[in-house]
């Protein structure tokens, strides 16, 4: 996936090991096939840590918190996610990430 890493936790966000267990999606701004891929570490020294898919069509939106299970995380671990879409304009959609 060569699409833009957006920072989602920034490094020092979380003081104390994490795990993630769900990811909120919504917002999706237009009709397509979307594939989100999450990442750990720093700019440019990124490991993917998972990937989703989800879409949205003029009837429905694939929108809803999604089950992830993640390593346990080192505090002051940043996480970043990258958007691909099936569309070939800039499309966004908002993640929300739960865990502890």
């Amino acid at each position: 996936m060569n699409a833009t890493k957006t920072e989602i936790i920034p490094a020092g966000g979380v003081t104390s090991i994490f795990d993630l267990h769900f990811m909120d999606i919504s917002d999706i701004s237009a009709n397509g096939g979307y594939q989100i891929e999450l990442y750990k570490g720093g700019i440019g020294a990124e490991i993917s840590i998972g990937n989703f898919g989800t879409g949205r069509n003029a009837v429905q939106s694939q929108e809803g918190a999604r089950p992830i299970i993640t390593e346990m995380l080192p505090a002051n671990t940043r996480i970043s996610a990258a958007l691909s879409s099936s569309n070939a304009g800039a499309n966004t959609l908002t993640i929300k990430l739960e865990g502890h």
